[in-house]
């Protein structure tokens, strides 16, 4: 069966999200992104499957008898802080934040970021270089989603560099390369039917539909 990527109507991004990023540190964050461990929170107040579904009052990371489920559903987002495009839109699809993939899709089995956390670290690298450049009593939102003299350029090609297909509204599964995209990263998710990979669709404002037989 063939699968085929579409652009659906670009939703919210928060609305599926556990957490706005703020930093690079974020993007690795067990607040957001799930538990390291089955059955306890991060700094270990809590342990032991009675305490399933308890958030911690410490650490603020929640406690789940199945961690890995958590970090290959839960998603978050980034401000981009300017009006961007979608990278799978047209020009009429403005966005101001975007999703960040559940953490198991980020990172090599030795914990250390793949070439997808390395993407999403570049996106935040490069929004943040725009941002120094902003005199700090501008950089309030209101006043950063108001200023059309903002060159946002690097923010707009690290975004398209972390999708991996640039303007166009429908991608296929053998169109996508390298193998280090979001987008591949759904097809294999959706392959491997991942619980994850409905929610990260939503989030990130596409839908998928299978063509042909198996």
């Amino acid at each position: 069966m063939a699968w085929q990527l579409q652009l659906s109507d670009i939703g919210d991004p928060t609305r599926w999200s556990y957490g706005l990023v703020k930093t690079i540190d974020d993007l690795y964050d067990a607040r957001i992104f799930g538990p390291t461990r089955d059955a306890a929170c991060e700094c270990g107040k809590y342990e032991g499957r009675e305490h399933d579904g308890v958030i911690c009052d410490l650490c603020g990371v929640k406690v789940a008898t199945d961690s890995a489920l958590l970090r290959r559903t839960r998603t978050g987002h980034v401000q981009l802080y300017w009006l961007c495009t979608h990278p799978l839109g047209t020009g009429s699809n403005w966005i101001c934040e975007f999703a960040v993939a559940p953490i198991a899709f980020r990172l090599n089995p030795d914990g250390t970021p793949n070439a997808l956390g390395r993407k999403y670290e570049n996106l935040l690298q490069a929004r943040d270089a725009v941002i120094a450049h902003v005199p700090e009593k501008n950089r309030e939102l209101h006043v950063l989603m108001q200023d059309r003299t903002i060159d946002r350029t690097p923010v707009q090609a690290a975004l398209n560099d972390l999708v991996g297909v640039g303007g166009s509204e429908s991608a296929t599964a053998h169109e996508l390369a390298p193998p280090d995209t979001v987008l591949h990263e759904l097809f294999l998710a959706i392959q491997r039917l991942d619980p994850g990979a409905s929610g990260l669709l939503h989030a990130a404002g596409c839908s998928i539909r299978c063509e042909g037989t198996m």
